[in-house]
């Protein structure tokens, strides 16, 4: 992550922080568990919807403490939920993930970065190594490709952007429906470049194929297969 200070995060995500000399420290990255707590980094026990707040917190430590070990660390700060950890490096979220979802959408206005989204088939791997071939030949791009094992692991990958990246190349695939709604939402994305998927595809790839056309703003593109059976299913 580019540098920032816990004040720019801490306004996008509506936490209050403590004291002024909190705001003025510089971030330079997140740690979402202790095994990768870092000088400099904000630790941030975040974990998908569904689980519960500060499992990435080992079961012999109270979140409490483990906040107290990663400031030990180097940690410049910590975002908890509300009432779970005190101190004056905590800035205190209703909502870990969905704090984490802000922070990145923000990082990522940050930027004046194009967000161009493959999806599809296998082909899409393909695609992306394509596409980044072309553009970056001209155009300073990140490419993130392969499914990240969660959807916390999905928004870490989108604040590697750094200034200067014309383009971001994200790999969606169709089978991690809710890292496709977080991660839309969050990287904002323009285009849309979908590979063929085929007539053999279910219901859910239709619908997550329909939620990301439906997540382009009005100026965005939706690059399709014409021949792709898949596109009966979704009414293009």
């Amino acid at each position: 992550m580019h540098p920032v200070t816990v004040g720019q995060i801490a306004d996008a995500i509506g936490a209050t922080v403590p004291k002024e000399r909190v705001r003025q420290r510089i971030a330079t990255g997140i740690a979402c568990s202790l095994a990768t707590v870092q000088p400099g980094c904000v630790f941030w026990p975040a974990c998908d919807p569904g689980q519960e707040a500060g499992s990435t917190v080992p079961e012999s430590r109270s979140l409490d403490e483990a906040v107290r070990q990663a400031i030990d660390a180097g940690a410049v700060a910590a975002v908890v939920e509300n009432g779970r950890a005190a101190g004056t490096p905590v800035l205190e979220v209703h909502d870990s993930f969905q704090a984490l979802a802000r922070w990145t959408r923000a990082y990522r206005r940050l930027w004046s970065t194009t967000v161009i989204a493959v999806t599809g088939d296998s082909a899409r791997r393909s695609a992306c190594e394509m596409i980044g071939a072309v553009l970056g030949r001209v155009w300073r791009l990140r490419v993130l490709t392969g499914p990240a094992a969660s959807s916390v692991e999905a928004l870490l990958q989108l604040l590697s952007l750094r200034p200067g990246d014309a383009f971001l190349l994200l790999e969606l695939p169709l089978e991690t429906a809710t890292q496709i709604d977080w991660l839309c939402w969050a990287a904002e994305p323009a285009i849309l470049v979908s590979t063929p998927v085929g007539g053999s595809c279910g219901g859910d790839t239709a619908e997550a194929i329909e939620r990301l056309i439906g997540s382009l703003p009005p100026h965005g593109l939706a690059v399709l297969d014409a021949d792709d059976p898949l596109l009966c299913h979704i009414g293009l």
